[in-house]
């Protein structure tokens, strides 16, 4: 039998309760985690409008009102994020699964498995994935790549920089 669904690359899932305590569940998922944060930023602030508090917050998270009409932005607090650190990136290698190829940079700490790095953070490097050949790897001499941990553990590759 044949999967219908794919795995979303950047997916966010939170909880609120509304003013009458009905607690819920959301789950965003999108093809690029920039996008995903935009809709977060919009769905938050409409949820926020309409008196729905994060779950267990203890304060009501920091909105920056906006005079352009944007959507305000929404503060992540940090310990969702996880921590920063970087790393010397030596190579760009693929796994492929079921014809998809999920990148990782190795290097580092990180030489033997590598970090996962999503499609949007190879194109902000100016890589373009649609032309990289899965099969090969490619040197990433000369380049430090940032990436999230959580706790303690490398999570993906945030940016890749010359």
């Amino acid at each position: 039998m044949a999967n219908t669904h794919k795995e979303a690359p950047a997916s966010l899932n939170f909880t609120g309760v509304t003013q009458r305590g009905w607690r819920f569940q959301l789950t965003l998922r999108d093809d690029s985690e920039a996008n995903l944060l935009e809709r977060f930023k919009t769905t938050a602030s409409v949820l926020l409008d309409e008196g729905v508090t994060p779950n267990g917050a203890k304060a009501a998270p920091v909105v920056a009102a906006s005079s352009n009409g944007a959507p305000p932005a929404v503060a992540i607090p940090t310990a969702t994020q996880g921590e920063e650190d970087s790393f010397s990136a030596e190579t760009l290698v693929a796994n492929v699964n079921e014809g998809r190829a999920y990148w990782k940079v190795q290097g580092g700490p990180f030489s033997k498995f590598g970090v996962t790095i999503w499609p949007e953070v190879l194109n902000e490097a100016g890589f373009d994935c649609d032309q990289l050949d899965p099969t090969q790897t490619y040197s990433l001499s000369g380049h430090t790549a940032t990436y999230m941990k959580v706790d303690g553990k490398p999570k993906k590759v945030t940016r890749l920089a010359k």
